[in-house]
């Protein structure tokens, strides 16, 4: 009769009698053996308000036992009401099968009612909810939810206080706040077994968040508790904190834990062990694990040869290498497994014979896992495994029925590098390219990414573009990738075509390996369509396919500016997508004048009037970036109208390809518009109007030019006035007027360090025809700017104004840096005091500069040498050529050859036995460069160096310097 009696009378009676009587349990398993139907379930809820207990429990477990089954929204909505009833046991045992029912279905509704049943006066109640809260995981883990957890582990009940602790832990990373650690804290002390044990396995699924200090301490006083459930969770928790708890305490309560009488301890020791990885392998934990890998537990043998896998090449004793050869026989297969995956991570090291050999037995193990483990260590050992033996077993094992060991052939084939690249290797990838299982296909498609172009055969070709088109996104990326490291090989019609399509797979992974092959095949792969997808790709919504097919635009127009790629680019541009036109547009630009055909240049003018500005603003950058060959009568027609354009962005890209395109553009209605421009109410337009004016340079020194400059220096914005003053110094002399002069007074005590410099740029520039009093005492007072920048251009522009800036009061001030702790601001000052040449030779300054020939600075020690020839003859002191006789033996070539130009300035005046002894000595220097200076220093000396040492120096002198000695010897003589 089966369901046909599942009337509400018939279940109660069978519920009752079930009880006492097998047969009564049979009928009701006969009736709910198939699907449960409304009328099944019904009953039974029925069942659950039944006055007698018995009947109520015998319904709930079948109403768990079909749990499972009975999850629809009809049956989540009458257990939910189950929760509700005031009977205590009914909303206990309803909240069993609910857990069950509802993983799935962590509505709010259904939490709402958990979180109520956990403060239930009925401890059973309050166990069943945290429990069912538990197997929601995350998606319970709400703070409400939490708070209500962190009470329970607190109830004066240990079942509930262990259901509450085991349910934060299922929450994971989410539940590990203060609050909820400090409770679990609490829980490892409480006086049930259970409770520590929960409590211990809820920070274990916490991980590395929980790893505090208190929390490491109370694990290892649990290592040490007298229930072994307790201390095998304990190890397990600090094993998955990993290398955050291995402190010298809890590595030596792991070691002692090895040899712990309980097996389940010694094991979850061993794993903790092997979480912690090579900071642990000691050789203590090594001697530790090398015991534990002989245990009579065929789980502490497989957990201590994995722990010494994890420990790596620190861990491959000879010793260590003999116990896992042994374990690679071992009667367990999870041992066999283990001891293999552990003599494949200790790599060349393990990489013997006997090692050799009996990975290659493993092979043929009995066990799948064991013979997929082997070929993965024989991988990882590498070339050294590559013997004709394993080479024919892993060709034998493309055809094992098990699909993890055909994966794992592949992967070793891969790793053996050429020495396995047979032919016979190439065609039983290509076997696997056609396995049923994803896992093979996939992992045969890798080894031949790595095969390059030795696999680049017709044969092979054909099966990547199949496995281009595969149903998994794996097998589709790495097929590309595959193509991609065949390289022209691979560039034909098909395999582009198929690229095409896949640069707009669904999966991102596999656009992304499209673009980098595409990228790798180079410019064979130019077609329309693929120019139109490399400029699509740019909107690609992941960053990973943006870069890469950046970079094979990148590739693609490095190797060759072809017609072809022209040709694409120019149909792009008029493609009727405003970013493929955009796009397009800047890649032309970024081909700078390679790309500057009269039709790109057309195509561009044409896009300078595009009914999209973003379309508008790239033609005019890519213009700009074609320089000068841009610069035709239609290019700079339409950039004038365009900086006249609504858009701010298109005007002030016009302004910048003016100015980049320099005098060429210096029209009177392209400076008209940029005067005009300079007074803008956007200060991006008003900028990147006085830094074109500034570019166009001497022919645009008009006096309109000049007073609309002069006007933006005292602009509202730092930047505008910065590049005002930027302009004006490019003019030069012609722009320094009273009035501009005026202006860059006014600018010395600007409140932004940047514009300051560039008003110093501009003075330097102008040179002596803006060298008033007033400017020379402003220079010196900025050389004391607090900002180094403008220091350094303080010092620039006193130099450019050279004799009429050489005032004691400069002189001193320059003098005075030599206090200075920056290097730089001391070496800027000698170069200045340098281009005041002799007029500079005062006995204070030369003073100084004797001082900074010892400078620790490289750079200072050489401005100084330079400062000192410019000078000459007159700071010749018999002080001064001892100094460069120092320094012409230092180790920095470059200090010698600027004191052996100084030396030269000087001439005859510096010509002492001394220094023409030293002199003659430095031409046998190895330096050419030096010996070229020295030449040099002899010649300007004249006849006083005449003599028959330094005459045989000359004639001695190297080739590249012959031409340098002949006129030394011409002087000299």
């Amino acid at each position: 009769m089966g369901e046909k009696a599942a009337t509400n009378d018939v279940i109660v009676a069978l519920l009752n009698a079930k009880r006492y009587s097998w047969e009564a349990s049979l009928a009701l398993r006969k009736i709910f053996e198939k699907a449960p139907t409304n009328e099944i379930i019904a009953a039974l809820l029925n069942a659950i308000r039944d006055e007698d207990a018995n009947v109520r429990s015998s319904a709930f477990q079948e109403l768990q036992a079909l749990a499972k089954k009975a999850a629809t929204n009809e049956k989540i909505a009458a257990v939910l009401n189950e929760m509700s009833d005031e009977d205590a046991i009914l909303g206990c045992r309803a909240s069993q099968p609910f857990e069950e029912i509802l993983e799935e279905a962590a509505t709010n509704e259904v939490i709402a009612t958990l979180l109520n049943a956990v403060l239930d006066e009925d401890a059973n109640v309050r166990h069943s909810a945290s429990e069912a809260l538990g197997n929601m995981g995350e998606k319970a883990a709400t703070n409400e939810v939490i708070a209500a957890l962190v009470n329970a582990v607190r109830d004066e009940d240990a079942n509930v206080r262990h259901s509450a602790s085991e349910a934060l832990g299922k929450m994971g990373d989410k539940a590990a706040t203060n609050e909820v650690i400090a409770a679990l804290l609490n829980a490892m002390r409480n006086e049930y077994a259970t409770v520590r044990r929960s409590a211990s396995f809820a920070l274990e699924n916490m991980g590395k968040k929980a790893a505090t200090n208190e929390v490491i301490a109370a694990l290892v006083n649990a290592v040490r508790d007298e229930h072994a459930d307790v201390r095998s969770s304990a190890f397990q928790t600090l094993g998955k904190m990993g290398e955050k708890v291995a402190t010298n305490e809890v590595i030596a309560a792991l070691v002692n834990a090895v040899l712990d009488e309980d097996a389940n301890v010694r094991h979850s020791a061993s794993e903790a062990l092997g979480n912690m990885g090579e900071k642990v392998a000691t050789n203590e934990v090594i001697a530790a694990l090398l015991n534990a890998v002989r245990d009579e537990d065929a789980n502490v043998r497989h957990s201590a040869s994995k722990a010494l896998g994890k420990m790596g090449e620190k861990t491959a004793t000879n010793e260590v290498v003999a116990a896992l050869l042994n374990a690679v026989r071992d009667e367990d297969a999870n041992v066999r497994s283990s001891a293999s995956i552990a003599l494949g991570k200790m790599g060349q090291k393990a990489a013997t014979n006997e090692v050799i050999a009996a990975l290659l037995n493993a092979v043929r193990d009995e066990d799948a896992n064991v013979r997929s483990e082997a070929f993965e260590a024989l991988g990882k050992i590498g070339e050294k495994a590559a013997t004709n033996e394993v080479v024919a077993a892993l060709l034998n094992a493309v055809r094992d029925e098990d699909a993890y060991v055909r994966s794992s052939v592949s992967f070793a084939l891969e790793n053996m590098g050429e020495k396995a690249m047979t032919n016979e290797a190439i065609a039983a990838l290509l076997n696997a390219m056609c396995d049923e299982d994803v896992d093979v296909r996939w992992k045969a498609s890798i080894a031949l990414v790595n095969m390059g172009k030795k696999a680049a055969k017709n044969e092979v070709i054909i099966a990547l573009l199949n496995a281009v088109r595969d149903e998994d996104a794996n097998v589709r990326s790495s097929a590309s990738k595959a193509l991609g490291n065949m390289g022209e090989k691979a560039a034909t019609n098909e395999v582009i075509a198929a690229l095409l399509n896949a640069v707009r797979d669904e999966d991102a992974n596999v656009r992304s390996s499209a673009f980098e092959t595409l990228g790798e095949i180079g410019e064979k792969a130019v077609t329309n369509g693929i120019i139109v997808a490399l400029l699509n790709a740019e909107r690609d919504e992941n960053a990973n396919v943006r870069w890469k097919a950046s970079e094979a635009l990148g590739k693609i127009f490095e190797k060759a500016v072809t017609n072809e790629v022209i040709v694409a680019l120019l149909n792009a541009v008029c493609n009727e997508d405003p970013n493929v036109r955009s796009s397009a547009s800047e890649t032309l630009g970024k081909m700078g004048e390679k790309a500057a055909t009269n039709e790109v240049i057309a195509a561009l003018v044409n896009a300078m009037s595009d009914e999209d500005e973003f379309v508008q603003w790239c033609a005019s950058r890519a213009l700009g970036m074609m320089g000068e060959k841009a610069a035709t009568n239609e290019v700079i027609v339409a950039l004038v109208n365009a900086v006249c354009n609504e858009d701010a962005n298109v005007r002030s890209s016009a302004f910048e390809t003016l100015g980049k395109m320099g005098e060429k553009a210096a029209t009177n209605e392209v400076v008209a518009a940029l005067v005009n421009a300079v007074c803008y109410e956007d200060p991006i337009v008003r900028s990147e109007a006085c830094e074109a004016l500034g570019k166009i340079g001497e022919k645009a020194a008009t006096n309109e030019v000049i007073a609309a400059l002069t006007n933006a220096v005292r602009d509202e914005d730092d930047y505008v006035r910065s590049k005002a003053f930027e302009a004006l110094g490019k003019i030069g002399e012609k722009a320094a007027t009273n009035e501009v002069i005026a202006a860059l007074l006014n600018a010395m005590s600007d409140e932004d360090d940047y514009v300051r410099s560039k008003a110093f740029e501009a003075l330097g520039k102008m040179g002596e025809k803006a060298a008033t009093n007033e400017l020379i005492a402003a220079l010196v007072n900025a050389v004391r700017d607090e900002d180094e920048y403008v220091r350094s251009k303080a010092f620039k522009a006193l130099g450019k104004m050279g004799e009429k800036a050489a005032t004691n009061e400069v002189i001193a001030a320059l003098v005075n840096t030599m206090r200075f702790e920056d290097a730089n601001v001391r070496s800027k000052a000698f170069e200045a005091l340098g281009k005041m040449d002799e007029r500079a030779a005062k006995n204070e300054v030369i003073a100084a500069l004797l001082n900074a020939m010892s400078d620790e600075d490289a750079n200072v020690r050489r401005k100084a040498s330079g400062a000192l020839k410019s000078m000459g003859e007159k700071a010749t002191t018999n002080e001064v050529i001892v100094a460069l006789l120092n320094v012409m033996c230092d180790e920095d070539a470059n200090d010698g050859s600027s004191a052996f130009e100084a030396l030269g300035k000087m001439g005859g005046k510096a010509a002492t036995n001394q220094m023409i002894a030293a002199l003659v000595n430095a031409m046998r220097d190895e330096d050419e460069f030096v010996q070229w200076c020295v030449s040099q220093a002899l010649g300007m000396m004249g006849g006083k160096a005449g003599r028959n040492e330094v005459v045989a120096a000359l004639l001695n002198a190297s080739t590249d310097s012959l031409v340098l000695a002949d006129n030394a010897l011409g002087s000299s003589v």
